[in-house]
């Protein structure tokens, strides 16, 4: 389906393309009649015998939750131009944008990226319990309405048997390694794929999978380990990573309430932010702290707390990767109480 912008379908007016979802083109549009922007996904009825195009909004219907994107509708619509039917799901517009373009465009501190995975969680906690799969966990199908994570795109779930057992899908570098070995998904495999998610997050790394050289790799569920921790990230929060992404499937987190709850079990003390290339600041209650490096006769990472120096935590440094390793060393042992 190709609309151009003032274009009018229905009780549409099209303002702008959003991009491109598993099996669909998802556009922006005023809906007229309730005077609110919606972001519509249309999806190509492949075969009119039956008419299973509409199948993602029935899903989302049945996964109705606080921390899923809704769905407000689904349409029939056709293309003049081709003659062909399109299913055209009406959902609640995410302004914020997603989970992939927070890591594109700014750094995500320890307490963002576990508040959005946990997010991520209760939504896949609770389709689980209905018996649906998502399929295709990633952090650009996590949308932001305003500070809070909505599991987004469903255009690879499926409704499974009592065992949450399906055949293979998603996206390969966010795959558990039997997704790609055996073709088999579940319940696991998406607590796996959002344990890939929390990784990528807290790592702030833009492009995952540019960082994989070989499909091996994901077969044999060795990305974290490729790819290695920044320095910054806590030890906790990499053994929860671990865990959710462990190579045999009965050492994860047998579900996604599991996962969750271990980290709600982390309570974050110093929220430290990159603010600029050497500079880290951190809101603790009342105070600002702030880690700079400075050169001038020496190289020093200076702490201050409400602008004022704090010599205790102050550290010279012989070179400037040294400087920005103590204050990685920092962040990594004080984040957590």
């Amino acid at each position: 389906m190709h609309l151009v912008v003032s274009q009018q379908l229905g009780k549409y007016t099209t303002l702008r393309f959003l991009g491109s979802g598993a099996f669909g083109s998802v556009y922006l549009l005023h809906d007229n009649l309730m005077n609110r922007d919606v972001a519509v996904k249309f999806v190509e009825n492949q075969n009119p015998a039956a008419f299973v195009a509409h199948y993602e909004g029935q899903i989302l219907h049945q996964c109705r939750h606080d921390r899923i994107v809704a769905v407000n509708s689904v349409d029939v619509v056709q293309d003049l131009a081709s003659g062909r039917q399109y299913a055209a799901i009406d959902m609640e517009f995410a302004a914020n944008g997603s989970v992939q373009r927070l890591i594109d465009t700014e750094h995500v501190s320890i307490r963002k990226a576990i508040k959005l995975t946990i997010d991520l969680l209760f939504a896949l906690g609770h389709a689980h319990r209905q018996g649906v799969l998502h399929r295709d966990v990633k952090p650009a199908n996590i949308l932001l309405a305003g500070t809070r994570g909505k599991l987004s795109d469903f255009g690879l779930a499926t409704t499974a048997s009592a065992s949450l057992t399906a055949s293979g899908a998603g996206s390969p570098v966010y795959c558990a390694p039997e997704v790609i070995n055996d073709n088999r998904t579940n319940a696991q495999t998406d607590v796996f794929a959002a344990g890939m998610t929390l990784f990528q997050a807290a790592n702030n790394i833009s492009n995952l999978g540019a960082q994989i050289p070989s499909i091996d790799i994901i077969k044999l569920g060795q990305v974290i380990s490729k790819i290695g921790y920044k320095p910054y990230v806590p030890r906790r929060l990499r053994a929860i990573c671990n865990r959710a992404c462990a190579v045999d499937p009965t050492r994860r987190y047998s579900s996604a309430d599991q996962m969750r709850q271990a980290l709600e079990r982390l309570h974050v003390a110093q929220d430290w932010n990159m603010a600029a290339a050497g500079t880290w600041q951190a809101r603790v209650g009342d105070q600002t702290h702030e880690m700079t490096i400075e050169t001038s006769s020496k190289i020093e990472v200076v702490y201050k707390i409400n602008g004022r120096r704090r010599n205790a935590n102050c550290k010279i440094c012989r070179t400037n990767d040294l400087a920005e390793l103590a204050q990685s060393e920092w962040v990594y042992a004080n984040s957590f109480r």
